[in-house]
């Protein structure tokens, strides 16, 4: 340790942020006994001890720092200050601290509250996001006529962040409060925005009207996808980026690439020496730097290409000073510096991964490149195993961070970064190349796109082909914090004891022995929220729409309905399918569309798309409704079993399903509606009713043919909880002890309507509802239920 002096007091400093964190201690606690520690305890220990209990008081201070440090960011931060979700039409006025690059259809703001014309707030000294829902020439003449530190007013319908509504799933409220954004307010026309005051920020208005001018010559040169991947890898904005490429990265395991951090930060780094090279070292150096810490502010300051920045400096610095650099040092410095700007970072994903992955480059890709360097075999062949070593190090260094943020292990990463990151760097290049040349020549510049247009299609087209196998990963549940801990553990006692073995046999059997350790001992905290041998029954929240997620004692699944999906939002391929693969969940046995409304059909399209069904369930064609037709021709296309309601049982191990439509039933309905699927679930004792959107009157229809078979224990209200379902009489017939409500946040239907709210707590029955509960999960084991906080 005496080689890495700063690397333990680094390690205590996080150490005390992590331990905060969970245990939340007094900020009030930590000052007094820092004092005391400081008063009396320390003067005594430096008098009476050698040097090593000199350490220990250090280390001591720099953990309570941590504590104290995470303690005071944690206190400043606030909450979303209105009390409903949803607000239309409030009149704001605030200051622009920073503007996002435009969008087709939306621009992005972050502003600083000044006031709201009708207060209601005690504290208005908070940060918003205000999104431009304009197109055409209207965004674009918003876009540049605000500058930052404007002073603007807006009439904006005001929304809760969306918080975490479905187990794993991101929690985008916490990610905006860590930043210190509390609301988002959005804009839908141009005269509803306008600046009142034009005073500007002059420094971080000339670092966006760079950025700014990128991006237009960027726009321009290129193609579409290229344009948008170069807005990625040189600009840090990903937004533009198609959801399928982003996906397709993920499964190849080469995501990385996209995340300016510090792969980018080492390629500009050889631009700026080549570019640099006739002149002398210190002028060299420093210029370097200065072009690095210009293309940190260029990019946004994100946590991965600060760090790096950092870190990089730090070790082209030292050679000026006539000190050696030392890469563990450089990075605990880095990132003790960024913790003690922010000590939230340490919980920040770009920040986990990136960090992982130079300390893994640091300390594994030495041992595995060094047995890879014995072994005889020519240059270019050890060149490769070389780089694969690397590249493996990165990888294992990241895995349970990758695993705990994406749930997906990609098997074919090594030989894909071969390929990918030299290329990326190609990419890169020209992308800088073409960017400067718009200011000699637009038409050569234009030669250079075309032809970094070639390799990026190529590029994008190999990554989509090697992401569309079969096994090109493998969806695998999130790590835990113990999962984490046992992994870097064991990975820890391999790397000190292999060097112990002599011969490459007795390595890979120690090797072998060590993994499977993990593997055996990983399961200890294993929790199931579908828990084995019983019912499980989620309540998926998808907003204003239905889908419920049915896992029955036997391990089969079935999937009631998956919301809608448009152009602005696909449930299924955002909610179900992410929620599928955290959950363990291949494929859906038997799919049940109550109806082809698009709020409980359309997210059924992407999970068909990705084989995700086995059979589906739903009403007789209605061939006067197109999108019925269109549906059932998109079933057929993919090769899915189809079957219609109709009085059927399904024997599920011990579990019955029922499904009730029958001849008259299906005879009478006219509306779509009315047609919806009414299916009960029966496991022993427990029992469940889903009822689609039926109205009233069919209600009455399924009382008169089941009477009292419809009682169950739970009860799926009908159609949101509209005043058009849920009649006093359906109600009293099925007599449940819950009412399951799927609805969204401050819908435009007002559901759950209030009549239908004040019958179901007159019939004392406990209500569940999406839009305040988020995800619902009940599981059954035939006698009891019992109700899951999942978030716990």
């Amino acid at each position: 340790m005496k080689q890495f002096p700063f690397i333990k007091y680094s390690v205590a400093f996080a150490f005390g942020i992590f331990v905060q964190y969970f245990i939340k201690l007094s900020l009030y606690f930590i000052i007094a006994f820092l004092l005391i520690y400081l008063l009396f305890l320390f003067p005594s220990v430096i008098k009476e001890y050698s040097k090593n209990f000199k350490s220990l008081v250090g280390l001591v201070i720099f953990f309570l720092a941590g504590c104290f440090l995470y303690q005071l960011s944690n206190s400043n931060l606030g909450k979303y200050p209105f009390n409903n979700p949803k607000i239309k039409n409030v009149e704001l006025y605030g200051e622009v601290n920073e503007i996002k690059l435009i969008k087709a259809d939306k621009l992005t703001l972050v502003l600083k509250l000044d006031s709201i014309k009708n207060n209601y707030l005690k504290n208005n000294s908070l940060k918003f996001l205000c999104n431009i829902y304009e197109t055409g020439k209207n965004l674009d003449s918003i876009y540049n006529q605000i500058k930052i530190g404007n002073k603007i007013y807006l009439k904006a319908t005001v929304t809760k962040p969306r918080d975490q509504r479905n187990p794993y799933e991101f929690d985008y409220e916490k990610y905006l409060k860590e930043k210190g954004i509390y609301f988002i307010a959005n804009v839908y026309k141009k005269d509803n925005i306008r600046v009142i005051n034009n005073s500007i920020s002059t420094f971080p208005n000339y670092i966006f009207e760079v950025r700014k001018s990128i991006d237009d010559r960027l726009k321009q040169i290129y193609n579409k996808s290229t344009y948008h991947l170069l807005r990625g890898l040189i600009l840090a904005d990903r937004s533009e980026i198609d959801d399928q490429i982003n996906e397709d990265f993920i499964n190849v395991g080469v995501i990385h690439v996209l995340a300016v951090s510090g792969l980018h930060v080492s390629y500009v780094v050889i631009i700026f020496l080549f570019l640099f090279t006739r002149l002398n070292l210190q002028v060299r150096i420093i210029l370097t730097i200065i072009g690095l810490l210009f293309f940190m502010l260029l990019t946004g300051s994100g946590a991965p290409v600060v760090r790096s920045t950092l870190m990089t400096s730090i070790v082209l610095l030292l050679p000026l000073f006539g000190r050696t650099s030392n890469g563990l040092n450089s990075l605990f410095v880095a990132a003790f510096i960024l913790l003690l700007i922010n000590p939230r970072d340490l919980f920040d994903p770009s920040f986990q991964l990136s960090f992982s992955a130079i300390l893994s480059l640091i300390i594994i890709a030495p041992v595995i490149n060094k047995e890879l360097s014995s072994l005889k075999m020519n240059n270019f062949l050890k060149y490769i195993l070389l780089f694969i070593g690397t590249t493996l190090s990165a990888q294992i260094g990241t895995l349970p961070f990758t695993i705990a943020y994406f749930s997906k292990l990609s098997l074919i990463s090594i030989v894909a970064n071969i390929f990918v990151i030299p290329i990326t760097g190609i990419i890169l290049g020209l992308g800088i190349v073409s960017v400067v040349l718009t200011f000699v020549s637009t038409q050569i510049a234009i030669y250079f796109a075309s032809l970094n247009e070639l390799i990026s299609f190529a590029t994008l087209f190999f990554i989509n082909k090697l992401g569309s196998l079969n096994l090109s990963s493998l969806n695998v549940k999130p790590f835990s914090l113990y999962d984490g801990f046992l992994f870097y553990l064991l990975i820890g006692l391999l790397l000190s004891l292999i060097k112990y073995f002599n011969h490459p046999v007795k390595k890979l059997i120690f090797a072998f022995l060590i993994i499977s350790t993990f593997f055996v001992y990983e399961k200890i905290d294993n929790y199931e929220l579908l828990q084995d041998k019983k019912l499980s029954i989620l309540a998926i929240d998808i907003g204003q729409g239905d889908s419920f997620l049915l896992k029955f004692p036997n391990n089969q699944v079935a999937l009631i309905d998956a919301g809608n999906a448009d152009k602005n939002f696909d449930n299924g391929k955002k909610i179900i399918l992410p929620l599928m693969n955290k959950l363990g969940i291949n494929k859906i046995d038997y799919a049940f569309v109550s109806h082809t409304d698009a709020d409980h059909f359309m997210g059924f399209l992407s999970l068909i798309k990705n084989d995700k069904i086995k059979k589906i369930y739903k009403p007789l064609l209605t061939k006067e409704e197109v999108k019925d037709v269109n549906f059932e021709k998109f079933i057929k296309a993919n090769k899915i079993k189809l079957q219609y309601y109709h009085n059927e049982k399904l024997q599920l191990g011990n579990t019955v399903v029922y499904i009730l439509n029958n001849d008259r039933i299906n005879n009478i309905s006219k509306s779509m509606n009315d047609k919806s699927g009414v299916i009960k679930v029966v496991y022993g004792e427990n029992s469940i009713l889903f009822t689609g959107d039926l109205g009233i009157k069919m209600e009455k229809e399924y009382v008169n043919q089941y009477s009292s078979f419809l009682k169950a224990d739970i009860l799926k209200v009908g159609h949101h909880g509209s005043k058009t379902s849920s009649s006093e009489e359906f109600i009293k017939t099925v007599s449940p002890k819950y009412a399951l409500i799927s609805a969204g946040i401050g819908n435009k239907f007002n559901h759950p309507h209030k009549e239908i709210i004040k019958r179901l707590n007159e019939n004392k029955i406990k209500i569940l509802r999406t839009d305040y509960y988020g995800a619902i999960l009940m599981n059954l084991d035939g006698k009891n239920l019992s109700l899951v906080n999942w978030k716990n």
